[in-house]
């Protein structure tokens, strides 16, 4: 199972107007997103049930832009929230030691916008990219789990915040 914050759609939709602009298409087989949590084995039932548990009694809060970083293949827009990353921590604080290694690294919230592109053509997307993120505050209602070991595999579960 793989958890994406779920944000007001309005915000989304301006995100992955400028993902489908930039992403090239062939790879593009996702919607903009923020990854919370990049794995967790759906057979940990109880740990998962925990997981929604405080996902439904979270309080909603907002997120911002932080800046566009440009690497080897792409650019992203990183994301600056405090909340964001108590969610993260605590998420993984509920895992313990069944966290994935991906999620044990220093979190670093974003949305990836461009992938799969030459170095050039990154660098060159940078300050484009930088001139059509929308302004926030942008609002975070909710999170996405979605389920990857069950079938029918991608079957995703919204859970609204307070």
């Amino acid at each position: 199972m793989q958890i994406t914050l779920l944000l007001e759609s309005e915000c989304i939709e301006a995100f992955d107007a400028i993902r489908k602009k930039y992403y090239p298409k062939h790879l593009n087989k996702n919607h903009a997103h923020i990854t919370i949590i990049y794995k967790i084995d759906e057979s940990q039932y109880d740990i998962i049930k925990e997981i929604k548990t405080l996902l439904s009694n979270y309080k909603s809060f907002f997120i911002d832009v932080d800046e566009v970083q440009c690497n080897n293949k792409g650019n992203q827009i990183n994301i600056a929230s405090i909340e964001l990353q108590i969610l993260h921590t605590t998420i993984c604080e509920l895992l313990g030691n069944a966290v994935f290694r991906k999620d044990k690294l220093p979190f670093l919230p974003h949305i990836t916008i461009q992938n799969g592109v030459t170095n050039y053509k990154a660098r060159r997307s940078t300050h484009a990219i930088a001139t059509e993120i929308p302004k926030g505050p942008f609002k975070a209602i909710g999170a996405v789990c979605t389920y990857f070991q069950t079938t029918p595999k991608g079957q995703t579960k919204t859970i609204l915040f307070q």
